[in-house]
């Protein structure tokens, strides 16, 4: 509503770029103020929002009055903004790289800032380098919108490796019901069905099929993944992880093949539709298929 240059970060966070809209609703101050007038009115929640001229500033902005907080910071303001922070609010300084830094007498952001950067970086790496730009107000990262789905996949690793050929297949079930269930609810078909296999040695292989038409039915993803299952000697190693993955992904609107059976690929998507209300209502456990 109040731009399209949208980066999702979160469940309930995302940076927003206005400015090419924020003419339409005032000032960039008056623009924030009414996208929280208007979640609180329709959602009765409040949001905190970090208005600054990066994304790191605004990031750190957003958290300093949560719950209820409007932040603004100017390019005149950055540094004087930023310098007084400890050190572990910087974006991508975490625990660990918070003690290291203070094990160097770096406490605040301004302590970066004021170190010499091949200093940083002869501590650091390349990441010393990076952390002196974000402690000078530097990051030019940009607004990166949020792209269609690429491929969809589900894992399992196994609490014990196994060497059972049956626990297999019902794990291989179990992760194509995930996968072609999560592509029907984001209205998509693949055409490519890939297998990840890792052994109790940590050696790991994918092996992919393309199937003759893109689907989103569980048989479909199943039967891909057992013919890729036989390509592997499982009587040496025991099987740590098993993932399933479809990609080369399709609009579930667009027809599948033009010469099938379109009467049985409409009950196959029935019956689909028909258990996937039924999973809807009783959770996952309330339908059960076998492998075979």
């Amino acid at each position: 509503r109040f731009t399209p240059d949208i980066e999702p970060v979160g469940i309930d966070e995302a940076f927003i770029d206005i400015t090419g809209s924020f003419h339409l609703f005032g000032t960039p101050l008056e623009t924030c103020k009414k996208i929280k007038e208007t979640i609180k009115k329709e959602l009765n929640l409040t949001a905190s929002i970090g208005l600054a001229p990066n994304k790191m500033t605004a990031k750190i902005a957003s958290d300093i009055q949560k719950p209820d907080g409007l932040v603004v910071v100017t390019n005149e303001t950055l540094l004087s903004f930023l310098h007084p922070l400890p050190v572990g609010k910087l974006w991508g300084v975490g625990e660990k790289t918070r003690k290291e830094l203070e094990r160097f007498g770096i406490k605040t952001i301004r302590d970066i800032a004021k170190k010499d950067v091949k200093t940083l970086v002869f501590l650091f790496g390349k990441n010393g380098e990076h952390l002196w730009c974000l402690a000078n107000g530097i990051d030019e990262r940009k607004v990166e919108l949020e792209e269609t789905a690429k491929s969809i996949s589900n894992e399992h690793t196994f609490e014990k490796d196994t060497l059972d050929k049956d626990v297999l297949k019902d794990t291989l079930m179990y992760l194509s019901e995930k996968v072609s269930r999560r592509l029907r609810k984001s209205q998509f078909k693949g055409r490519t069905i890939t297998l990840r296999i890792r052994f109790e040695d940590f050696s790991t292989f994918t092996r992919s099929t393309t199937i003759k038409a893109p689907s989103n039915f569980v048989n479909d993803l199943y039967e891909a993944c057992i013919s890729s299952l036989g390509q592997f000697n499982l009587n040496k190693k025991a099987v740590r992880l098993l993932g399933v993955k479809a990609s080369n992904l399709v609009d579930a609107a667009s027809p599948s093949d033009l010469f099938s059976d379109s009467s049985s690929e409409k009950k196959r998507e029935n019956l689909q539709k028909a258990l996937d209300k039924i999973i809807d209502k009783f959770g996952e456990g309330s339908i059960a298929r076998r492998s075979n």
